[in-house]
């Protein structure tokens, strides 16, 4: 849309992502103030086709989803648990943390209804800085985000942590091979390859996809 869509998600054979377009209405944010009169990101979902194409997208939680600026989101593969970026959305377009919009990451089980609960903020979330972009593993034991901490070699840089025991274990900087002077932005893992966005590493201009 002419609107910011960022950040898809496979879910099945359907993807999903955030967008901060008006037209589709969340009826569960109806009566928040600043969802009329300001761009919100929310979750879209759309079918794909056989060639890869989407559909016309829906609202991924409507009448549910309370939170506001969500996204992007990693799913595990049985689907029955979210971790999500809760997204300092400003001006339809600044979605990343820069300006001191920090983002952060939390977890939520998924019912047989989509409805979210169990909200828990992820433990290396910091309101010094932003941590956001998630992406799990297949088995849901390995979590990639960038974040802007002030240990990293540039702006954002990709980290990853563990799950152990049921807990996360403190994030691990992926190092110099990957992270740079610049920005390495919304990670994602499949299977054995490593997926992400940088505006430092060689290429065309901008943000460009490495893997």
């Amino acid at each position: 849309s002419s609107s910011a869509d960022f950040g898809p998600t496979f879910h099945g054979k359907k993807v999903i992502y955030s967008s901060a377009r008006k037209d589709i209405k969340n009826s569960a944010l109806a009566g928040n103030s600043n969802y009329a009169n300001e761009p919100i990101s929310q979750l879209l979902i759309a079918n794909t086709s056989r060639k890869g194409a989407l559909s016309k997208p829906k609202l991924f939680l409507d009448g549910i989803q309370a939170r506001t600026d969500v996204g992007p989101v990693t799913f595990t593969q049985d689907k029955n648990t979210v971790i999500f970026t809760e997204n300092n959305f400003q001006d339809g377009i600044r979605w990343i943390g820069f300006n001191g919009l920090n983002l952060s990451l939390h977890s939520a089980r998924v019912g047989t209804n989509s409805n979210w609960s169990e909200v828990e903020s992820l433990p290396f979330n910091s309101g010094g800085y932003s941590v956001a972009f998630p992406s799990l593993s297949d088995d849901g034991n390995t979590l990639y985000f960038a974040s802007d901490q002030p240990d990293g070699f540039g702006g954002f840089d990709i980290y990853v942590s563990y799950k152990r025991a049921g807990k996360w274990t403190a994030p691990e900087n992926l190092g110099s091979e990957i992270n740079t002077q610049g920005d390495e932005i919304t990670p994602f893992i499949m299977g054995s390859v490593l997926y992400f966005s940088s505006n430092w590493h060689w290429g065309l201009g901008g943000y460009d996809i490495f893997s």
